[in-house]
């Protein structure tokens, strides 16, 4: 039986530390949504004269924010198939507003036989999160920060 562990959080909050030294421990397969939709998700997005650094706009969520989820999705049905440990990382905030989004995902990949863990991560000390963010230095937290 395959294992499944979504690991859901806020920026900054810890999830992509924790759950590589999970994957790792594991030998599971790892899949991050920033990692595998980045490269397209930010062409597309300046071929439409956006900023690529944008993830929290409405065009960014109208257009945009399925296309990673659904690949990122694809892929660990994919591994999960194949009777793989499967990590998925993400804030899934859209998700967890639906008490079935796992459900229906086993259902529609036909994934009968996974177990299945979500591992919400959080950090209490919004001054720690918002260290960690500035120390990633990337252009795409700016919002976060500034929100």
């Amino acid at each position: 039986m395959a294992r499944l562990i979504f690991f859901i959080g806020h920026a900054g909050c810890g999830k992509t530390t924790l759950s590589k030294i999970i994957a790792k421990q594991m030998k599971a397969v790892y899949l991050d949504r920033d990692t595998i939709g980045t490269p397209f998700v930010d062409k597309m997005l300046s071929m439409k004269g956006l900023s690529p650094d944008d993830r929290d706009s409405y065009a960014y969520h109208q257009e945009f924010r399925n296309i990673e989820y659904n690949a990122l999705f694809s892929i660990a049905a994919e591994n999960l198939q194949l009777d793989l440990d499967t990590i998925v990382v993400s804030p899934f905030s859209k998700e967890v507003s639906n008490t079935k989004w796992i459900s229906e995902f086993l259902e529609v990949n036909q994934l009968n036989n996974v177990e299945v863990k979500v591992v919400s991560v959080y950090l209490s000390n919004t001054d720690i999160q918002r260290e960690r963010i500035l120390a990633r230095n990337t252009s795409r937290d700016q919002w976060k920060l500034n929100n």
